[in-house]
């Protein structure tokens, strides 16, 4: 196994991007493929599903308290009896034993009529525990879809930091090989080797960290989805964003609603309840009707045949049991009021998850803003110091500090973008909305953010404005470009989804739009808006919320904004 993983990931870091680009449909592991798998095969879904089928079954049982019974009953066999009346009998010829072939068949036919409305008590615990069921089994299902959505992720994660790493190693690795270089044409500095080799052994042990981490992940992907990935072969999911409600108490309104453990919570104190009223029906009679017909053929001694047919009404009242019953209806009143207090504290658990994951998300759109900046900058600061360095300005050492801190702000930069993904989906899971449908379909924007994408892109101007669609900021473009353009359904002005502070040139190759058709049904897609900054040349995408157009689907008629990449 680790031989195929090693396998599979220098495969991957020397095979170049525009090959896994080019892989297959077919060989692609997408999320929703491997999602599907799971709620046909996972064990603990199949587990959840059978407790529903035996909590349906739990009804039928309990509906059969309201109808009657019905019981025959046979025998036949060899009797002798020796009774007094027999013993003392004057004729001599009469035996003192009565020895023959009996027989006797009888069938009992009884309704409850009335047993302190114990039947019913039992039905509503029956139809409770059913209600139970299903939540709970949506409450399993939702947390093993999060699970799997987070593995996915996670592997996803940790290949693209074994290939951060991989590629820092080699970038030393070439820095070191030029400055020893140096240092045998008399031009560098011994130390400067050493210092190099140092940090090279640094690099190294960061990449077996990653992975290490990218085996371990694998393994429990493998435990989730029942097979081991192709790390190469998975696609990037996009985040229902566009369910994420707009505030924190929207969440909570629909989560406290929503959640099956909350449901859950609710039937459980219905089956309390019910359970309350079973213990009281011992204070009440038992009142039945009883329909019996028997058959007698030399039965006990008699001889002969006999039909008997009874009808009765039977009642019975249990006066005094030693205060049971009273025991019993106070412990059933206890329950219930542990599962009351139980539910109270699973929302209070629900509303402060609510909180904790709508403030990740809000954290990790706000960390990736800000680490994608600090990796152009520190981009920018690498290259300064090499073409310092290859002027003989600058030292290795330096040269070696800038690589190392743009390689942090890039493995920072990936962990924050995994973060705001999972954490859409850790939002999804507590509001109660994590299905198969919304993990991997592009979820529409709120409806007051819904823009429409214009037949023909617009010509800009230069130097207008343009107003970005969820902020007031503005961008100023210098150079006259061809843009395409988007309207809002609310106010119909025509907006972009790009807000950059500094001044930039569009590159418009990098933005016009194209068709494509995928397993989400997308038959539309916008690619990222890029600019490229005229102070130093390097790549700016989307805004200062990161906010941008991806995708447009035509049957609903509208764009989709993600803001983590």
């Amino acid at each position: 196994m680790r031989n195929l993983i090693h396998k599979s990931l220098w495969i991957s870091i020397l095979t170049a991007s525009a090959t896994l680009v080019s892989v297959s449909s077919s060989s692609s592991e997408t999320l929703k493929e491997e999602l599907s798998g799971i709620l046909e095969n996972h064990p603990q879904i199949k587990a959840a599903e059978a407790g529903v089928f035996s909590a349906k079954e739990g009804i039928k049982s309990a509906l059969a308290e309201y109808l009657p019974t019905i019981q025959a009953t046979g025998n036949f066999g060899y009797e002798r009896i020796d009774s007094p009346g027999r013993r003392s009998a004057t004729d001599p010829n009469t035996s003192p034993f009565t020895t023959g072939q009996a027989r006797n068949a009888k069938i009992t036919v009884t309704q409850v009529i009335f047993n302190g409305f114990r039947n019913d008590a039992n039905n509503e615990t029956a139809e409770a525990g059913m209600i139970a069921a299903q939540h709970s089994a949506e409450t399993s299902k939702q947390g093993i879809l999060f699970e799997a959505i987070s593995i996915y992720l996670e592997v996803m994660r940790n290949f693209k930091l074994f290939r951060l790493s991989s590629n820092n190693e080699e970038t030393i690795r070439l820095q070191l090989e030029l400055e020893d270089e140096r240092v045998r044409r008399g031009a560098g500095i011994a130390v400067d080797v050493l210092q190099s080799k140092s940090t090279l052994q640094v690099a190294k042990e960061r990449r077996v960290s990653f992975e290490g981490q990218l085996e371990d992940s694998i393994s429990r992907y493998e435990q989730v989805f029942g097979h081991a990935p192709y790390p190469q072969n998975l696609v990037m999911p996009t985040p229902p964003l566009g369910l994420v409600p707009e505030t924190v108490e929207e969440v909570i309104e629909i989560a406290l609603s929503e959640n099956p453990a909350i449901l859950s919570a609710s039937s459980q104190t219905s089956i309390a309840n019910a359970a309350k009223r079973i213990a009281k029906a011992d204070y009440f009679p038992t009142i039945d009707v009883t329909g019996e017909w028997n058959y007698e053929d030399d039965l006990s001694g008699t001889r002969g045949t006999r039909r008997d047919y009874k009808a009765k009404v039977n009642a019975s009242w249990t006066i005094f049991n030693g205060f049971a019953t009273r025991a019993g209806a106070a412990q059933a009143a206890f329950n219930h009021k542990a599962t009351i207090d139980s539910g109270n504290f699973v929302k209070r658990k629900i509303t402060e998850e609510s909180r904790l994951a709508w403030s990740g998300l809000k954290t990790a759109r706000e960390r990736v803003s800000l680490l994608q900046n600090a990796v152009n900058i520190a981009a920018e600061v690498f290259e300064a110091r090499k073409k310092l360095r290859d002027a003989g300005k600058e030292t290795v050492i330096n040269v070696l500090g800038a690589e190392s801190e743009l390689f942090n702000a890039r493995i920072n930069l990936v962990s924050a973008q995994h973060d705001a993904r999972i954490a859409v989906y850790r939002l999804m899971v507590t509001m109660g909305r994590l299905t198969l449908e919304n993990s991997t379909n592009l979820a529409s924007l709120p409806k007051k953010n819904k823009i429409s994408l214009l037949d023909k892109p617009t010509k800009t101007k230069t130097s207008i404005n343009i107003k970005e669609t969820t902020t007031n900021e503005k961008l100023t473009v210098k150079q006259k470009v061809t843009l395409p353009l988007a309207k809002h359904q609310n106010t119909g002005k025509k907006i972009k989804e790009i807000n950059i502070s500094q001044k930039t040139q569009i590159l418009t190759e990098e933005s016009q739009l194209f068709s494509t058709k995928n397993e989400s049904g997308l038959t539309k897609v916008i690619k990222p808006i890029v600019a490229k900054s005229k102070k130093n040349n390097s790549n700016v995408l989307g805004s200062t919320q990161n906010q941008k157009i991806i995708s447009v689907n035509e049957d609903e008629n509208f764009a989709r904004l993600w803001p983590y990449e």
